[in-house]
């Protein structure tokens, strides 16, 4: 566990300048929507789905900072002292996954908490009520958290595997991405009927009637969790390539 927190911290300070670099863009991004009135008009207001724009940045991002933290490794040749310590390459691939989610973590408590700040929560309340808002906007939060870790573990797998191939790891890193991703989505179906018995989440429906809320819509929860089971067992395979074929 010491050794884990250790390549955990290593990970973070690592990676500190898009922990600084996303929140402000964010902060930014919620100031520019208050300084326009119009687009806080209409029931439900246009700025609302705007607000939450940031987070597109946020798969691209794991994405990148995922390719990057372990090229890092290589270039600098830090990845053959990792290769000396008595650390399994479960740790070593954990320990980044870890800081990565970590990360991500902190830029969504940032982004909850600058959109309190800058964005005006009476015209929330007003258009569809803050219990709404911030229920369904956790569980698309924790959706959005299930997806990046999908993402992260596909970066790593797909960097430790190109790793194997003397020429063209470009070109294999890229086919490898999209190749596993296409597994991961197949694998994840032959899987889902092993988790038929989770229950739906619900989200309400947005649309405003005379009535109120007029209906809800329900994600099958069962798909998210077999795609994760995929995912875990590539990140074991990942740990075990790191280990055992890759030539520190």
């Amino acid at each position: 566990m010491k050794d884990l927190s250790r390549l955990l911290y290593k990970d973070l300070k690592l990676n500190r300048f898009f922990l600084i670099f996303l929140p402000v863009i964010t902060g930014l991004w919620h100031v520019f929507l208050t300084s326009r009135p119009g687009l806080w008009q209409g029931m439900p207001p246009a700025a609302i789905p705007l607000a939450f724009l940031p987070l597109i940045l946020l798969p691209f991002w794991a994405l990148l900072v995922g390719f990057n933290s372990w090229r890092q490794e290589w270039r600098e040749k830090t990845i053959f002292l990792l290769g000396t310590l008595p650390v399994s390459g479960i740790k070593l691939v954990t320990a980044k996954l870890l800081a990565l989610l970590a990360l991500v973590i902190i830029i969504l408590v940032v982004f909850i908490i600058s959109l309190i700040v800058f964005i005006d929560m009476t015209i929330i309340q007003e258009s569809i009520g803050l219990n709404m808002f911030f229920i369904e906007g956790a569980k698309i939060l924790l959706l959005f958290l299930f997806f990046i870790t999908i993402i992260a573990v596909l970066t790593q797998w797909t960097y430790i595997t190109s790793r194997l191939v003397e020429r063209f790891s470009g070109l294999a890193a890229f086919l490898i991405f999209f190749i596993s991703a296409w597994g991961i989505v197949r694998a994840g179906a032959l899987l889902q009927p092993v988790f038929a018995w989770v229950p739906l989440i619900t989200f309400s429906d947005f649309t405003i009637t005379d009535n109120g809320y007029s209906s809800s819509v329900y994600l099958d929860m069962s798909n998210i969790l077999s795609l994760l089971a995929v995912a875990a067992l590539l990140h074991l395979a990942s740990g075990y390539l790191l280990e055992r074929e890759i030539d520190f």
